[in-house]
């Protein structure tokens, strides 16, 4: 991928960021697509009472798991590029073994201390407590799958980067839940989230196998003592942020678990679904452009940096609009396909869209901050955003249910985008314009 300062104009690089990011978008959407699918099916065929203790066991794990991850996925960016821009193959391949260690240790503490817990806490009878268990069990898998994928991307192997966890995992839970449905007894919470292991099982082994074959091919290297504290603070600085910006809906749901109806709970996690398709789009942009944003601001070349973000804060505007409008004309019949109860998440829905329409309109600044090394000045927006969700969620919520929990969402992120972006323009001194 070679930065193009000079050229015939502005729309070759516009036009080379829109192809570049199709693949990525097209894996997203696709996998979207398929979890929607599968979304449509459980909601007919459960319910929206065990869709929702589904959805809330799922989000554990998801939550957990990137937990377990210490925040070496979102490092692997960083450092991966810094190993190919040294030329040191074998620095790659040290991280990722102490990484995979250290991913291990940690998820394994994680899912048993959770699987304590809920064995203390909750009473035997619960209607969530078996689906937690399984959730909770593949935890260490969820993780080390996740981990690979970021290491991939990170060389800018997008296929093996985003298919496992985009489109196969999906599509293989897709085809379990089907194949349950047409010659099992019946389709419960538990069921769903043994299916959902299964599928995150078959996809990290096949994954696994091919990832080993490329990684040892990459040299050895010896791990300095200094390198490993080095990979954990970075790690720990911006696991935060990966958190609240790849797993917000998981956040949001799991904070409300404890306040809604299950039933109301499902309503909730389809619309926010369907609003972080705009997500999509603006993750495939910047998962493109991340590892040229990342060689050139280590390159210091101000100028062909600035024409990178120029486009990709046009584009992410753009694709975020697009979306948007969609959504206001056809949302309610999107709503429909999972039945007549999910229909009225519609305002939902809309509240929702808002807050990803302002995400889109500031641009990459997360990715900025993240390969730039401003990860600290991260902490305190997103501990700050933790706080406020937590407290409007509280607040709101009681009273109106699933519309103030939409509404907490929503003003959450509008304060930690146009935080991020003041940071952004103060600390890297780019121009983060729409037009």
């Amino acid at each position: 991928m070679t930065p193009r300062a000079a050229g015939p104009g502005p729309w070759r690089e516009f036009r080379r960021i829109i192809q570049g990011s199709g693949f990525i978008f097209a894996c997203r959407i696709a996998g979207a697509g398929l979890t929607l699918l599968v979304q449509i099916l459980l909601a007919r065929w459960m319910g929206a009472a065990e869709l929702g203790i589904y959805v809330l066991a799922f989000s554990w794990c998801v939550l957990l798991g990137t937990l377990s991850t210490l925040g070496f996925s979102p490092a692997a960016m960083r450092f991966v590029n810094l190993a190919l821009a040294r030329g040191e193959p074998g620095y790659i391949k040290a991280f990722v073994g102490y990484g995979l260690r250290s991913i291990g240790i940690a998820s394994i503490l994680l899912a048993g201390t959770g699987a304590l817990l809920t064995w203390v806490l909750l009473d035997h009878s619960a209607a969530n407590r078996l689906p937690l268990f399984i959730a909770l069990g593949v935890v260490p898998f969820f993780a080390v799958l996740h981990f690979i994928c970021a290491v991939a991307n990170g060389y800018a192997r997008f296929a093996l980067g985003f298919l496992p966890t985009s489109v196969l995992r999906p599509l293989v839970f897709c085809g379990l839940v089907t194949l349950w449905w047409s010659f099992g007894p019946g389709l419960r919470a538990p069921i769903a989230m043994g299916l959902q292991a299964s599928a995150i099982l078959i996809v990290l082994t096949l994954t696994a196998i091919y990832f080993r074959g490329f990684i040892r091919g990459q040299g050895d290297r010896q791990i300095s003592p200094a390198e490993p504290r080095t990979w954990i603070r970075t790690g720990l600085s911006l696991l935060i942020a990966a958190i609240f910006t790849g797993y917000f809906p998981e956040i949001v749901i799991i904070l409300s678990g404890t306040l809604l109806p299950s039933d109301e709970l499902a309503v909730l996690h389809v619309s926010f679904r369907i609003a972080m398709l705009v997500s999509f789009g603006l993750f495939a942009i910047d998962a493109f452009t991340a590892p040229e944003v990342a060689r050139l601001y280590a390159a210091g070349d101000r100028t062909s940096l600035q024409t990178v973000v120029n486009h990709t804060t046009r584009l992410r505007f753009v694709a975020s609009l697009i979306a948007v409008s969609a959504f206001v004309v056809l949302g309610r019949r999107v709503l429909g396909l999972f039945g007549d109860t999910f229909v009225a998440g519609y305002p939902l829905l809309l509240i929702l869209s808002a807050g990803q329409l302002v995400q889109g309109s500031v641009g990459p600044v997360v990715r900025l901050m993240s390969v730039s090394g401003h990860q600290d000045r991260c902490l305190v927006v997103f501990a700050v955003a933790l706080a406020t969700l937590i407290a409007l969620i509280a607040l709101l919520a009681p009273r109106y249910g699933a519309t103030g929990v939409a509404v907490a969402a929503s003003l959450d992120v509008m304060l930690w985008t146009f935080w991020m972006r003041r940071l952004t323009i103060r600390h890297l001194e780019l121009r983060l314009r729409i037009w």
